[in-house]
């Protein structure tokens, strides 16, 4: 009788802690094991939360531990990401902010009026400041003083202003400053033979002088440039009078049209084509040549030095020599204003070497401004440590002439 009543009563305890006393041991709950991606709720709720209370306790203790690991490889790999991202646009920054040469970071102004108004606005230090030193910067360079006059107009050949302009007046009738005779605009177009005038496509374009047309057509098959197809349309006028016995020839570029034949004589002021953009050029615009003896564009001279002078401008031209005598090519020259000493007003180079690029004959210039208004003016200069400054003036339709010896005076 008390056996059957001890087996009564042990029966069901043994059967309610068997499963309890599993769950218990079980070293990872069902709901973290991976290979249990659904758990499904138990089919009795009470019996099964006491024993699953102690195992997510034990893993969320554990959390804290994971989970401050995993956050702070997430803050460092976005960190190390952005830092490299960082570094190289630091780098770059201080390249593209550097100006290497003072001289050239002046920007002119264009305005719609002649050379006058076109305004350089200096946006580093001046050449003489940036190439001495200043705090913080290279160790100072000795400089010296250069050679510099005005040469006196006794001295000086009689100057050659035969032409007019090829536009009217209510055109742009001066030619631009940035791309000037014997230059490439710093390396931006090919080498210039002559001298640009912007105005919109079919403006018309007039004869500069009296003359005869001896060539108007295209360069398609016949080269007056480089090369064929240099200049498109063009005009070659040949004037009527000669310059020491030579033949004086004018070239047009770039016409879109023509309005006179070859053996067509014409008077200064005549309407003989259009602007245009052929051949080579990238916008409409006039292309001029002066050539000298024989139409080659070998023979070609600065047509701005056979321009008049615009009312109450002058002409700027000079030679820079170096320590040889021999002149200095692609310097770079400032004119300054006497009342703005402290502003650039033109930047200017002097002509490159090139065979194509020709001094006058008698004049034997390097460097040339036309259209100067008149008025006091300083022209500054520099190479290999030896700095020229030459104070000029400008008289209306005079020619002032500066000769600069890049040697010491010393």
């Amino acid at each position: 009788m008390v056996a059957v009543l001890l087996t009564i009563l042990i029966w069901p305890l043994a059967h309610t802690a068997g499963p309890r006393a599993a769950r218990v041991v079980d070293p990872l709950p069902a709901a973290l094991r991976s290979d249990t991606p659904t758990i499904s709720p138990p089919e009795s709720p009470a019996p099964p939360v006491p024993t699953r209370t102690p195992t997510p306790t034990a893993s969320a203790t554990r959390a804290p531990m994971t989970t401050p690991t995993a956050t702070l490889t997430l803050t460092t790999m976005p960190t190390q990401t952005a830092s490299p991202t960082a570094s190289p646009t630091a780098t770059i920054t201080p390249t593209v902010t550097t100006v290497p040469n003072p001289t050239v970071s002046a920007v002119l102004t264009r305005t719609s009026t002649p050379r006058s108004v076109l305004t350089a606005t200096q946006t580093a230090a001046s050449t003489l400041e940036a190439a001495v030193g200043t705090p913080g910067s290279q160790p100072p360079v000795a400089w010296v003083r250069g050679a510099g006059r005005v040469v006196p107009a006794d001295f000086l050949p009689a100057p050659h202003l035969w032409l007019g302009r090829p536009f009217s007046a209510e055109y742009q009738q001066w030619a631009e400053p940035f791309y000037p005779y014997g230059s490439t605009a710093d390396g931006l177009y090919v080498l210039h033979t002559g001298a640009d005038f912007t105005n919109p496509l079919g403006t018309p374009v007039l004869a500069v002088a009296d003359g005869e047309i001896v060539y108007a057509g295209t360069d398609a098959t016949r080269a007056f440039g480089p090369w064929l197809n240099y200049y498109g349309n063009l005009i070659v006028l040949r004037l009527a009078r000669s310059y020491d016995d030579a033949p004086v020839f004018v070239l047009y570029g770039h016409l879109s049209e023509l309005y006179v034949k070859p053996g067509q004589a014409v008077s200064e002021g005549d309407v003989i084509a259009a602007v245009g953009a052929e051949g080579i050029a990238i916008g409409p615009h006039l292309h001029l040549e002066v050539r000298i003896g024989e139409n080659s564009y070998y023979a070609t001279r600065n047509p701005e030095f056979w321009l008049r002078p615009l009312r109450d401008h002058g002409v700027l031209a000079g030679r820079v020599l170096g320590k040889d005598g021999q002149p200095v090519s692609g310097l770079k020259l400032l004119v300054y204003r006497q009342a703005r000493s402290d502003q650039v007003w033109q930047i200017g180079p002097t002509y490159l070497a090139q065979p194509e690029i020709n001094r006058d004959d008698e004049w034997e210039e390097n460097f040339l401004l036309a259209d100067v208004p008149a008025g006091d003016y300083l022209l500054e200069t520099s190479r290999d440590n030896v700095l020229a400054q030459v104070p000029f003036q400008i008289e209306p339709n005079r020619v002032t002439f500066v000769e600069i010896r890049l040697t010491s005076d010393e």
